[in-house]
């Protein structure tokens, strides 16, 4: 099912609009993914962990940039939200699914996967 996974320094995915690229906080590349232009293949899910203060970032613009280049499924961990909000290509648009506590993240590409919002978080102190 899967070829292969990555973070940021592993992945760079180019808009042909952009100048510069996007690089996922995690990538992953399914088996059977044909090679783009460049001889590569492309992921089909990437995720972002939203930053302080980067919330436009993550929510909006990599949302369009995403799009554009064609990833199938989008997670957007968000720390202070404590939630994993899931896009996933339907169409002409992404459908949003949130998901938070112990609900088990839903992925239409990742069929079986069990891991819990809640779980992310699991040994992670509060500062507060």
């Amino acid at each position: 099912m899967v070829r292969r996974i990555g973070g940021g320094g592993e992945f760079r995915l180019w808009v042909p609009e952009m100048t510069t690229g996007r690089n996922p906080d995690l990538a992953i590349v399914f088996r059977g993914t044909p090679k783009d232009d460049r001889g590569r293949r492309p992921p089909r899910l990437v995720a972002e962990v939203v930053s302080e203060g980067a919330e436009d970032r993550d929510y909006v613009e990599k949302r369009q940039d995403y799009w554009a280049f064609g990833i199938k499924e989008y997670w957007i961990v968000d720390p202070t939200l404590r939630q994993v909000l899931v896009l996933i290509r339907q169409g002409d648009d992404w459908v949003e699914r949130t998901f938070r506590g112990e609900e088990v993240i839903a992925s239409e590409l990742l069929p079986g996967f069990e891991g819990t919002v809640a779980g992310l978080w699991a040994d992670v102190e509060d500062e507060g």
